[in-house]
Order: C-alpha cells, then structure tokens, then sequence
C-alpha cells in the first residue's frame, strides 16, 4: 500500500484493493497590508501574515474500494466538530503548522438503483490552527501556560533592629553584642507590645554606650566630633530605623 497524504486519520492511498486519491491540491499563503505614500506615489507595506490554507478535494469511488457515504460523512462531520492536525503530503508536511478542517461539502454524488453511494467528490478547505512551526495559536486547544506565584515573605521585626544596631555602632562593640543578643533570646518578638518591650531593654543597653562616651569626653578633648556626639547620632539613627 502506498500512502499518498494522511491528516487527522484520514489517509489518501493506493493498493490493490484501495484506491483513494483526491485531485486540486491547492495551498496558499497571504498577508495583510497597508498603503503608504511618498514623493506623490502610494505603494504597500506587510503588517502582519494571514492564516495559510490548504484544500483539496478526495476522489471517493465504490468500484475502487471506497465506502463512499462513510468516507464523506467522515470529513464533514470533522469540519462541523473542527479537526485539527498537520498535514503531510508524500510524508512532508507542505504546510510547516497544524490545519483545522474548516468546511467539507461532498458534490458529484452518484447514486446506484438501490440508493448505494456509488462515487462522489468531497471538497475540503483548512486553516491555520497553529504558529508556523508549530507554537499554538490563540484560541487553540493547547493548556495555556501559567506563571507560578512567588512566595512573598517578611523579615522578623526583630531582626530589622538587630541589622539596624548592627549598621549603626558596628559589629565589634559590646552595646550591639548585647543588643544581638536580647532579640535572640527572644525571637517570636512578633508583636507591637512584644517588639516595645525588646527594643526598651536593648536601648537599656545603648545606655552604657552612652555614659561611656561621656566618660571618653571628660577624659580628653577631641578635635574632631566627640565620642558623645557620635553616641547621640547613632541613637537618632537607632531610634528612626525601629519606629
């Protein structure tokens, strides 16, 4: 058996008992255009390409081993529920897409004495159904693809203060090793009251990171700015990044 074109379970073949053939194959590309004008002439520019299309007609005949009624009433009930699938021709698809049979319309019907179908012809039209190279188009049967949500999360407040301290006095003093260390014992400071009463005792601390500055001061005079001075910069910064 030889196989001459195939679509959607339909194959169109020669053998010595089968004979299927069809006849006017005919395929088309096209696009949309737009007229232009310049230096007084019009001409036309592409905007986008236009569905390809394939039709053919099959040639159905009893004395060639064809059910002819069956036959026709197959591809017109596969351009009612729109079949889609590639076409190939001698096993190369002509067409680089998917086509859905969009209309079928069996003519030439040829009737024995007892009403048999004896021979008929069955025109077919098909579309586009798909990208040029077989991405999916819009509207097709294809899943569409959804984007996976991004899971949103929030630091823990306390942590907040901790870099906060962190950022301002620097890793290497004891005021922030203190402060570090009361917001770990304490990590559920989740709430406003909870997050206060941390906050309080770690500024207890920043307490001493003061009166030590201003033992410094009294101890030398600096020309640049005083440890005293420093100490209240770094608790304004402390207390606007924790508000």
């Amino acid at each position: 058996m030889k196989t001459m074109a195939t679509w959607a379970g339909f194959k169109f073949v020669v053998s010595s008992v089968l004979v299927r053939g069809f006849e006017n194959l005919k395929i088309q590309h096209s696009c949309e255009t737009e007229t232009a004008t310049s230096g007084g002439e019009q001409y036309v520019t592409r905007k986008n390409a236009k569905p390809a299309s394939v039709s053919l007609t099959a040639v159905l005949n009893a004395a060639t081993g064809c059910d002819v009624k069956s036959e026709a009433q197959a591809f017109i009930e596969a351009a009612r529920s729109g079949e889609t699938d590639y076409l190939y021709v001698a096993g190369k698809k002509p067409v680089n897409c998917r086509l859905m049979l969009t209309d079928a319309s069996a003519s030439e019907i040829v009737l024995s004495s007892t009403g048999q179908w004896v021979s008929a012809k069955v025109e077919s039209k098909m579309a586009q159904a798909s990208m040029i190279g077989g991405g999916m188009a819009g509207g097709g049967s294809g899943k569409a693809t959804v984007k996976s949500k991004t899971a949103v999360t929030t630091s823990n407040p306390a942590s907040r203060v901790i870099e906060a301290f962190h950022k301002v006095a620097g890793t290497s003093t004891e005021g922030t090793a203190r402060t570090s260390s009361i917001f770990l014992a304490n990590p559920t400071a989740q709430t406003k009251t909870a997050l206060s009463t941390a906050t309080s005792k770690a500024m207890g601390k920043v307490d001493v990171m003061i009166k030590s500055a201003k033992a410094t001061t009294a101890a030398k005079k600096a020309t640049t700015a005083s440890p005293l001075s420093k100490a209240k910069t770094q608790i304004k910064t402390i207390t606007n990044k924790i508000k």
